[in-house]
């Protein structure tokens, strides 16, 4: 089974969160909806029940009172009426009232200015005149007050009206609520739909971190396996093309294996790293004797010269011998026939080889490299990272490249080796 590339694995996260931000959206969006409706619903239903409040109290006020011919108004109790409570003129209590006469305001109680403007005392007056039993409306009184208002005929007097008002349960019509609500409901939503993506991305930090260094591990130890394994067919098939040889050939596999080992254990070491965030174990050292123990191992002979001075870090030594063979293979391969020094001293190793280009052989993200060679750096670089210690590039007096690693001082207290 083919393993998904790099970018396709992107792509699936990136779908995913995109999942995640949409369901986010459309669950806010449900709510935030079902809140507005109830809300508009409320506030309906509480405008519908004070309207049916002043109807109430505007016809117990039209039941009760009389117009005499001079055009005065009295309290009468309705023929054949048997009321409990207060009627006509008494029934006004502290709502604002008003009855209109043949078209003009006739009375007013507490005074005509608690009433709407003449032109809504008109309005309200020739729709219930023209048949309409009742009417209402919310305007602005003359004090600029919002207030709800209803107007009712007086059945003991032709062309007679009594206005009723009081203040409505919110200071806005119904419509500019309903608008209100989904403007705000719109507004939640978008906030809602950026955040939600942003936690989205947030909570997939980690996810895409793992995916990521997962492929980073499979790269690196496909990298890093085929040059051994190579050299170990060879070494076999030699060994199995003349007798004479077999012995020299299972030594020196033995001895490929033994390093061999030695890089699957420092590959392994990085991957529970960055997976776990744990501490990679690490000792005083002499980095001279290792870097000596390193090269020789390598078997370049006379391609690879070491002079090594006594330095002392603290560090882990198969990470670093495993830095130490990159840089020196690296160098190796891309300056084939060339003289690779290797110089120990003051807590750094350098690798400085006579051919080849600096920009070739850069660690990743910092220069371009040809396809191959920047997996084995970047372990160097994780290398110098996870001791505290640095990577450089750069060209050597020879004209060719000269990588540097160092490490930092031992803190105080530490033994040497």
């Amino acid at each position: 089974m083919t393993r998904p590339s790099r970018s396709a694995a992107g792509r699936r996260l990136a779908w995913v969160r995109w999942c995640m931000t949409a369901f986010f959206a459309l669950t806010t969006a449900a709510c935030l909806v079902g809140l507005a409706t109830f809300a508009a619903r409320q506030d309906q239903v509480d405008r519908e029940r004070i309207d049916r409040e002043l109807l109430v109290h505007a016809d117990r006020i039209a039941l009760g009172i009389d117009i005499d011919a001079d055009g005065l108004v009295f309290s009468s109790a309705p023929p054949g009426a048997n009321l409990d409570t207060a009627v006509g003129l008494n029934a006004i209590g502290t709502a604002p009232t008003g009855i209109v006469i043949d078209g003009a305001l006739q009375y007013a109680e507490p005074a005509a200015r608690e009433l709407p403007s003449a032109r809504t005392v008109e309005r309200l007056d020739a729709a219930v005149r023209h048949g309409a039993g009742s009417a209402s409306t919310t305007t602005s009184d003359r004090s600029g007050t919002l207030t709800r208002w209803v107007a009712v005929p007086v059945p003991q007097a032709r062309d007679a009206t009594v206005l009723v008002g009081t203040a409505p349960s919110s200071s806005v019509d119904h419509q500019t609520v309903v608008l209100g609500l989904v403007a705000a409901v719109l507004g939640l939503v978008s906030v809602a739909t950026l955040a939600g993506h942003l936690l989205s991305g947030i909570a997939m930090r980690p996810a895409v971190r793992q995916t990521e260094q997962q492929e980073q591990f499979l790269r690196e130890a496909a990298h890093e396996l085929r040059t051994p394994i190579a050299t170990m067919a060879l070494i076999a098939e030699s060994g199995l093309r003349d007798p004479d040889t077999a012995t020299g050939a299972l030594r020196a596999l033995d001895r490929r294996l033994a390093g061999m080992s030695m890089l699957v254990t420092s590959l392994l070491a990085r991957a529970r790293a960055d997976q776990s965030g744990a501490a990679v174990s690490m000792r005083p050292l002499r980095l001279d004797q290792l870097v000596e123990v390193t090269v020789a191992d390598l078997e370049a002979g006379d391609d690879v010269q070491v002079d090594a001075r006594e330095t002392v870090v603290r560090g882990n030594p198969e990470l670093i011998a495993q830095a130490v063979r990159n840089l020196v293979e690296n160098a190796l391969g891309h300056a084939p026939g060339s003289r690779v020094e290797v110089t120990v001293g003051e807590r750094a190793f350098v690798v400085a080889d006579d051919g080849g280009a600096p920009g070739r052989r850069a660690v990743d993200g910092r220069a371009p490299r040809p396809a191959g060679t920047g997996t084995g750096l970047s372990i160097v670089e994780w290398v110098a990272e996870v001791h505290g210690g640095t990577v450089e590039l750069g060209p050597s007096s020879s004209g060719g490249t000269r990588a540097t690693m160092r490490f930092p001082e031992p803190a105080a207290g530490t033994d040497d080796v």
